[in-house]
Order: C-alpha cells, then sequence, then structure tokens
C-alpha cells in the first residue's frame, strides 16, 4: 500500500490524538464505542484501497 502525503498526515494526526482519546474514553463509554466503529470504518478504507 502507498502511503500518500494525506495518508501521512492522516495516521501523524490519529496517532497523535491517541492519548488524548484514550483518556476520554475512558471518562465516557460512548465515545470509546463509537471511537472504535469509526477505527473499524477506516480500517476497511485502508485495506480496500
Amino acid at each position: 500500500m502507498i502511503w500518500t502525503d494525506s495518508g501521512r498526515d492522516f495516521s501523524r494526526m490519529i496517532c497523535g490524538n491517541m492519548r488524548s482519546l484514550i483518556h476520554t474514553c475512558a471518562r465516557k463509554p460512548l465515545y470509546s464505542v463509537l471511537f472504535v466503529a469509526i477505527m473499524k470504518e477506516v480500517e476497511d478504507i485502508l485495506i480496500v484501497s
């Protein structure tokens, strides 16, 4: 899979926000459910492309 510039920026953004997302998810279970759903969608998109 070839990473475009936008793909690299996207992964950097995800990794940069991961820690704060985990803290938010720890306090708000609903967010963690949404986060997991979003990550599954992103994974499907990355696998397909």
